[in-house]
């Protein structure tokens, strides 16, 4: 294997993390209201009470937003625990 090849692949490798990084994507209290068909309130709610483990919440301009893949890692750890 040639050092230049080495090189290129781990340019690649590089370059494909940081366009994940890109693609994340923030909902707000109101998106996720949405997404679980609950109240703004309760997802207030959820946030503040530690038994049910949301994630962290990001600040962004003065808005509460969650990260989507942590969402769904906090709903997949909930059905787990359901079952």
């Amino acid at each position: 294997m040639s050092e230049s090849s080495s090189k290129r692949r781990r340019h690649e490798a590089r370059r494909q993390l940081t366009q994940e990084k890109r693609r994340r994507r923030f909902l707000t209290r109101r998106a996720q209201a949405e997404r679980y068909t609950k109240s703004v309130r309760t997802i207030e709610r959820w946030g503040r009470d530690p038994r049910m483990g949301m994630p962290p919440e990001y600040d962004f301009n003065g808005l509460p937003h969650r990260e989507e893949g942590e969402l769904e890692a906090w709903e997949r750890s909930r059905v787990a625990l359901s079952a």
